[in-house]
């Protein structure tokens, strides 16, 4: 519900996340945040041993994936961790070389064993599509809030000649309404396409009469409703 308030960008935001999960989601079974971040700087090597080797039940370009479970021995002792790599490529007992963060040597890897650049624009689309999701989960929550708590009137578009400029890609437009108490108060907003008319329905909330939808720009399949509500407040008010 709180994204259909949002319409085309409401369902791009859902349809672009899903996607990024579903496309990431055996590399983010076998991502390790820490050791991404960690291990770019100020690193030093040491010796392990392989003591565990598990398939995963991953495939990734035609090559099952393995997880290789080793013993990491440094000098503030001995640490047990896992890395992903491709099948055939150790096996238990074979020793190898560890990479490990200075300051932090509970981080580490084995030495080589990276996430591919595929991987990272994984990831990246993933947060990318998360915030987007966010974002419009916001302004989906706002408007909801608005509807319930709100007041309906009819806002003037003022200054129409701002919302005119061919070189702006981005449009200004002013509306100035009343509220229920008399008050005359203006908002704003920023369109892309010019105004087709300079008369509009809009919600105010009560207690926060700056905030405020222009039923207008709802998605068509909710303006209706809305408007059908105005209809009907105009004629007890009458």
């Amino acid at each position: 519900m709180v994204l259909t308030l949002n319409g085309i960008y409401g369902i791009i935001a859902i349809v672009s996340f899903l996607t990024a999960f579903f496309a990431s989601y055996n590399t983010l079974r076998t991502f390790d945040l820490k050791a991404f971040l960690y291990l770019q700087n100020d690193i030093s090597t040491g010796n392990g041993e392989i003591i565990n080797v598990f398939y995963t039940n991953t495939i990734e370009n035609g090559v099952p994936i393995y997880r290789y479970d080793y013993i990491f021995h440094s000098k503030m002792g001995d640490f047990n961790w896992s890395s992903y790599h491709k099948a055939g490529y150790y096996k238990v007992g074979d020793k190898v070389i560890i990479e490990y963060h200075n300051q932090k040597p509970h981080i580490n890897r084995i030495k080589g064993v990276n996430h591919s650049g595929i991987d990272q624009l994984f990831i990246l689309a993933l947060i990318v599509t998360a915030f987007m999701l966010f974002i419009n989960f916001w302004i989906g929550n706002n408007r909801i809030n608005i509807l319930s708590e709100g007041e309906i009137t009819r806002a003037i578009l003022l200054e129409k000649e701002n919302t005119s400029n061919p070189k702006r890609w981005l449009k200004r437009m002013q509306l100035s309404y009343i509220t229920s108490n008399c008050q005359i108060r203006q908002t704003s907003r920023f369109v892309l396409n010019q105004p087709s008319t300079t008369e509009y329905t809009l919600i105010y909330h009560k207690s926060k009469p700056k905030k405020t939808i222009i039923v207008e720009h709802l998605p068509w399949y909710i303006q209706e409703d809305v408007k059908d509500i105005y209809n009907l407040y105009s004629l007890t008010k009458q």
